[in-house]
């Protein structure tokens, strides 16, 4: 099983809480490259973190201040060691990204737009205060050659922008997004069949001349299949206690929901055909259909039907397109000049409503699928990645630890009723 993003912040809390004191391998220089590395990556996490809004305007701000780190100073450095522990949160930040990157590059969908967003990027950010300030701290009393001497103004705007985000309790931090992590085609059972099926099958339907009228029943068959497989999981977990009657009962509604609307999707009339062949996705389908019989628990079904979400959006855009640009074949019968009447395949006309029904089928089950995979993600999100005692007792920068009052907890929202 791959790391998730709650598991790469765990070890980025411990990475931050082991910086300790200098060596002699933390030189000013030393420091420099490594921030040109650390601000590099932290730019490209939060670059693909969905918060809402216009982008390029509420993130301007971060940029600013990292931006200058990342280019380093105008005259280049020689022979750069980057400091041992900027590398070390540099590769797990990095990793961080890469993950986000597999699962955010087009955009988020659902809930993991603004809040849950913001949240993750708070823990990023709380992170890079604390290295900052230690940077600053280990720094400050060695000289910078040539132009780098604007270095420490540059951390000291990064740490001003950054505190609001370190001054946020752990608990408020933990984010949906933290269970995302990179697909696993070798993982046993389910996980890697689906794995390796929707990929192919992400392959197929981007290929104009290799999606055919099969693949796209087969896609939607499985996907009914895997939406009715994680519903009957979320009613044995119900029952088991672990988790509550209310959360079974919702999510396993959207997932029945949504079954019911993949499988209208898969039962294409006989008078409507797409040709093509695509014999490696038919053994995959096979092993996913197979792997679906061995009740997977609701936990084990997280990375596979985020998977089968990611699929059921690029199948809803497939058939919607194959409709209005009219791909689909109908079957006819036409008189000739002779009075005979000819069976024909000919491209659906225009105005014609044949393909309509699998075509809104196939939206409201990537709806309702996306509403289940929110679902699903709350009930078996992960702890919170920090350990209480944030920030940590002693103070990175020299400085006498301050004491910050006790925020006060906003009331519960009320809970709104959500009728299908």
């Amino acid at each position: 099983m791959t790391a998730t993003v709650a598991d790469l912040l765990r070890v980025l809390d411990r990475q931050v809480r082991d910086l300790g004191t200098a060596t002699e391998r933390d030189t000013a220089s030393a420091h420099v490259a490594g921030w040109m590395r650390l601000a590099t990556t932290t730019r490209h996490a939060i670059a693909l973190l969905p918060l809402g809004g216009r982008s390029a305007q509420v993130k301007a701000g971060l940029r600013t201040v990292l931006d200058p780190l990342v280019h380093g100073p105008r005259d280049p450095l020689t022979n750069p060691m980057p400091a041992p522990g900027l590398i070390r949160t540099s590769r797990t930040m990095g990793a961080i990204a890469d993950v986000l990157a597999e699962h955010l590059q087009g955009g988020g969908w659902g809930d993991q737009i603004g809040t849950e967003a913001i949240k993750l990027e708070t823990s990023l950010l709380s992170a890079v205060h604390v290295v900052a300030r230690w940077s600053r701290a280990v720094t400050s009393s060695q000289r910078f050659p040539g132009t780098t001497g604007t270095f420490p103004a540059q951390l000291s705007d990064l740490i001003v922008v950054t505190e609001p985000f370190a001054l946020v309790p752990p608990d408020r931090r933990s984010s949906l997004l933290e269970g995302l992590r990179l697909p696993n085609p070798a993982a046993p059972g389910l996980e890697g069949a689906v794995t390796r099926w929707a990929a192919e099958a992400t392959l197929v339907l981007q290929e104009r001349y290799r999606v055919s009228g099969w693949a796209m029943q087969s896609i939607a068959g499985n996907l009914a299949l895997l939406s009715q497989t994680a519903g009957r999981a979320a009613v044995r977990a119900g029952a088991a206690g672990d988790i509550t009657a209310a959360q079974a009962d919702n999510m396993a509604g959207w997932f029945v929901e949504a079954a019911r609307h993949w499988r209208t999707a898969s039962a294409w009339p006989p008078h409507l055909r797409l040709a093509g062949r695509t014999p490696t996705l038919r053994q995959l389908g096979i092993n996913v259909r197979d792997a679906c019989g061995a009740d997977p628990t609701l936990r084990e079904l997280g990375a596979p039907m985020m998977a089968a979400a990611r699929l059921s959006l690029l199948h809803a855009s497939v058939m919607d397109e194959l409709a209005a640009r009219r791909q689909l074949w109908v079957h006819t019968v036409r008189t000739d000049y002779r009075g005979d009447h000819i069976e024909a395949w000919v491209r659906e006309p225009p105005g014609a409503a044949e393909s309509w029904p699998l075509v809104q089928a196939a939206r409201y089950g990537n709806q309702a699928l996306d509403r289940a995979i929110t679902e699903l993600a709350r009930t078996t999100r992960s702890e919170p990645p920090l350990s209480e005692g944030w920030p940590p007792d002693r103070s990175v920068d020299g400085l006498s630890p301050r004491r910050e009052p006790a925020l006060r907890r906003p009331p519960q929202r009320p809970q709104v009723e959500v009728r299908r």
